[in-house]
């Protein structure tokens, strides 16, 4: 009963969180609260927290039902946002009523141009290509500028390809990313845009055409101040393609491009593979003299130094989330980890940090730690030493990993980078298709793993780190030795499964791993393909001294 506290938590959340359906959450129940209550002023207020649904997320249900409100108190509410908001709830005939009135009533461009898209918008919907296509394209001729004419044009691109028609996608997608470099699509729009070439030259052998379309796209990437990784991308595939067409010295010039831009990153070290040279590897420093020369401060003291591991030990966050470790409530101990990991601030603190948990066997919430210090500086892993990487990207388990990745033949530290993704170093992590354990083994894949092995287990038993490595290291190498083993093939199979990987390898229009992840069309496997990848040469950095697998694509 207590509605102030209500308020004000809802408030907090709205202020804190990222995700849209908390942010809708609290804007419906602070606007509940307030008009059930009345008071002076609570009315108004109910009304802009219905405003905000109805107008920034109008997919939402609570937003359909915001608007009956807001109606219902006789608020205004502007014809367009009226409009949108019936889109969605598929009121497919008043919406258009409504859109029709806005386009007769105003003379604001941006509500013209917004009128005919989603009246071209619901032809689409209704399955009125024609008519839609029709409409986007009066979109852009309204104004070229305005950012729903850019929307138009990947619509318009869609349509045509649904169609058939291999020349107007181009022409569309060529317009969004050079007219309007800053809209949301751009990026995609340049992909496509390269990509088309590129499937063309398969046919043509015009690798030429195609390397200079991915080069017009990292300029526009530069240009357009995109993430550093779609231009590097794009840097990557002209230089591929290059060599592809015999510019030997261009390829060159592209790829070290590509490379200077992030080395460390997947596409950066991909360049590094093209260009022949060693992935980055760690600062020849202490982790001690790379804190003091980015902090400008003198170490601590030993004295110094075991009073702040002495803080660290007796402070009750600590002590909270360990007690939670060891009475078996092993997810609450992540987040509490978490949480106060995300509470320290101060560079030598997290280093301390880093190392306490380490050496309390934490290996989860000390890489954390690590990465919180890396972040604080801005810093990317390679440009932090050896002993600050090992704690970022630590090595749990270290015999049981040996015996199983040496049994089969593979290198531990691939094994460790996907370790890394699947599971964050938490032997009992568990997901939503009954996946558990380090390395993450679905059930399906578990007892046919346990078949071959010989092995009588119960799922549950991969919270084991022996047999959840055992498992993975048996796994991984079967999909090693059935992609020749290429590691970014066999994991895309790890994740996605060895038929999906195949049917990629067949399709891709070029031989070798980085035309295989460009025919990949699960987002989320070239997500994990990639970071294995980059965790994989952070791995090689950290532990420069095992006897570690060739260069990554060689």
């Amino acid at each position: 009963g207590d509605v102030e506290q209500a308020l004000q938590r809802d408030a907090e959340l709205l202020a804190a969180s990222p995700w849209r359906d908390d942010q809708v959450l609290a804007l419906s129940r602070t606007a509940a609260l307030r008009h059930e209550r009345g008071a002076a002023g609570d009315s108004e207020r109910a009304h802009e927290a219905w405003r905000r649904l109805v107008e920034e997320y109008p997919a939402f249900a609570e937003s359909h039902a915001a608007l009956e409100l807001l109606q219902a108190d006789g608020v205004e509410v502007p014809l367009l946002v009226r409009a949108v908001n019936l889109i969605h709830q598929q009121r497919w005939a008043e919406a258009r009523f409504e859109l029709l009135n806005l386009l007769g009533t105003t003379d604001v461009l941006a509500e013209q141009v917004a009128g005919e898209f989603y009246i071209a918008d619901i032809h689409q919907a209704q399955g009125d290509a024609d008519s839609a296509a029709l409409g986007y394209a009066a979109v852009i001729g309204r104004d070229p500028t305005d950012p729903l004419a850019a929307e138009a044009a990947m619509r318009l691109a869609e349509l045509a390809e649904l169609n058939g028609d291999a020349a107007a996608p181009a022409e569309q997608w060529q317009f969004v990313f050079q007219e309007q470099p800053q809209h949301a699509r751009a990026a995609e729009a340049a992909r496509r845009w390269a990509q088309a070439a590129y499937r063309a030259a398969a046919l043509t052998g015009d690798w030429g055409t195609a390397a200079q379309r991915f080069g017009t796209a990292a300029a526009a990437a530069a240009d357009g101040e995109w993430d550093v990784a779609v231009q590097q991308e794009f840097l990557l595939w002209a230089a591929l393609l290059l060599a592809e067409a015999g510019s030997e010295a261009l390829a060159e010039e592209r790829a070290r491009a590509a490379l200077a831009l992030s080395p460390s990153s997947y596409f950066g070290l991909r360049a590094a593979v093209l260009l022949g040279v060693d992935s980055p590897s760690a600062l020849d420093l202490t982790a001690v003299e790379w804190l003091q020369r980015l902090t400008g401060q003198s170490p601590p003291s030993s004295e110094r130094a075991e009073s702040l591991t002495a803080s660290l030990a007796a402070d009750p966050r600590w002590r909270a989330a360990y007690d939670l470790r060891l009475g078996g409530f092993d997810d609450a101990a992540d987040r509490a980890f978490a949480s106060w990991v995300d509470g320290l601030g101060e560079a030598w603190t997290l280093h301390a940090a880093a190392e306490f948990l380490s050496q309390q066997g934490e290996a989860g919430a000390a890489a954390q730690a690590a990465q919180r210090l890396l972040a604080h500086f801005g810093l990317d892993w390679q440009e932090a030493p050896a002993a600050l990487l090992r704690l970022a990207y630590p090595q749990p388990y270290p015999d049981v990993m040996a015996l199983h990745a040496g049994a089969e033949g593979i290198d531990p530290l691939l094994l460790w980078a996907l370790v890394r993704r699947e599971s964050f170093y938490d032997a009992d992590a568990r997901g939503a298709a009954g996946e558990v354990g380090l390395t993450q083994v679905i059930p399906l894949t578990g007892s046919d793993i346990a078949a071959a092995l010989g092995i009588a287990y119960e799922h549950d038993d991969l919270a084991r780190p022996a047999l959840s490595l055992q498992f993975g290291a048996w796994y991984l190498a079967r999909q090693l030795e059935g992609f020749g083993g290429e590691p970014i093939l066999a994991l895309a199979a790890y994740n996605a499964g060895p038929g999906n990987a195949a049917r990629w390898e067949a399709e891709a229009v070029l031989s070798g791993p980085d035309a295989f992840l460009a025919a990949l069309d699960f987002a989320s496997t070239r997500a994990y393909a990639q970071y294995v990848v980059e965790a994989y040469a952070a791995y090689r950095a950290a532990y420069p001294a095992a006897d570690v697998a060739a260069d990554l694509g060689e």
